[in-house]
């Protein structure tokens, strides 16, 4: 038997855990008055969950609705769906200024080539078209 324990006795005896059952599913299994069971058994279906979310559903989740909320739960609901509100809203902002800023350096890259870049990658001809345009730049006859 595939045995994964969760809780240890002092003695190692086995208190908690998971064994694979041989038709390939799992069983979790607690001691004997375990406190809190529903606790353990919305982690096991959560686990369940994960390994196989074909044949388990997800977990009902009534307490987050509205209807069932205090007054501090839906307060701070609030703040967060106004800063997720604003987290796209930055987003946005900051990949619409990432567009204009590759804009600039693919400009910046295509003048640079037409220009001085061509003293580094030039070659014949293009160098010293290049090689005259610089000196004339800086006031000398060519």
């Amino acid at each position: 038997m595939d045995l994964r324990p969760f809780l240890l006795s002092g003695e190692e005896a086995v208190l908690a855990g998971v064994f694979r059952r041989h038709a390939g599913g799992m069983c979790w299994f607690l001691p004997k008055g375990c406190p809190r069971p529903a606790a353990w058994v919305a982690v096991a279906l959560t686990h369940f969950r994960e390994v196989d979310p074909e044949r388990i559903p997800a977990l009902p989740r009534w307490w987050e609705r509205p209807k069932w909320a205090t007054a501090d739960q839906r307060a701070a609901r609030d703040v967060v769906a106004d800063l997720e509100v604003e987290r796209e809203r930055m987003l946005d902002d900051l990949d619409r200024q990432l567009v204009e800023a590759r804009d600039r350096v693919a400009v910046a890259d295509t003048t640079a080539a037409e220009g001085l870049a061509r003293l580094l990658s030039a070659d014949g001809d293009a160098l010293e078209t290049a090689v005259r345009i610089t000196f004339e730049s800086f006031g000398f006859e060519v």
